[in-house]
């Protein structure tokens, strides 16, 4: 799995749209995550001119005011796109990774950069939590079999995570 996630500052230049696209091209990027494109509408002519002209699927956040707008770019036959969920400030694409069969949620976040935008932005730090049916020591287990690897590999994604 090869993703890409980068904050290009405005995509009107093609340099800039030439270099990522050289970048996914070089690196083998499975899934492309653009923030802060300051664009208003993106069409499959611009995505190719990040991507290349090889299929992909895209989702597109516009820029607004205080925002600098998303765009999620991925190749479909590694990644089958099942539900996107959209704020202000991000784009989460769920959907299965077609190698490993996995289910899987990639989320791009852009958050403001002004004073005032952050205000109304009201978020200061993002916190993941869940019941991940996981425990990190055998003796916290009660009643049910303990799983190592299932513990090791929690705490693998979670660290990836911060």
């Amino acid at each position: 799995m090869n993703c890409l996630s980068i904050n290009i500052s405005g995509a009107r230049s093609i340099h800039k749209r030439v270099w990522i696209k050289k970048l996914c091209n070089k690196h083998k990027i499975n899934f492309l995550s653009i923030q802060e494109t300051k664009l208003v509408n993106v069409d499959l002519v611009m995505v190719h001119s990040f991507w290349g002209n090889v299929s992909c699927s895209y989702f597109f956040l516009s820029f607004s005011w205080c925002f600098g707008g998303i765009l999620v770019i991925w190749d479909p036959d590694y990644f089958s796109q099942k539900r996107v969920f959209v704020s202000d400030w991000y784009v989460a694409v769920e959907g299965d990774w077609l190698p490993s069969r996995r289910n899987m949620l990639f989320t791009s976040v852009h958050a403001p950069q002004g004073v005032d935008c952050k205000e109304f932005f009201g978020i200061n730090y993002c916190i993941v939590m869940g019941d991940f049916n996981v425990v990190r020591y055998d003796m916290e287990r009660l009643g049910s079999y303990y799983h190592p690897s299932a513990t090791r590999n929690l705490m693998i994604s979670l660290i990836t995570l911060i």
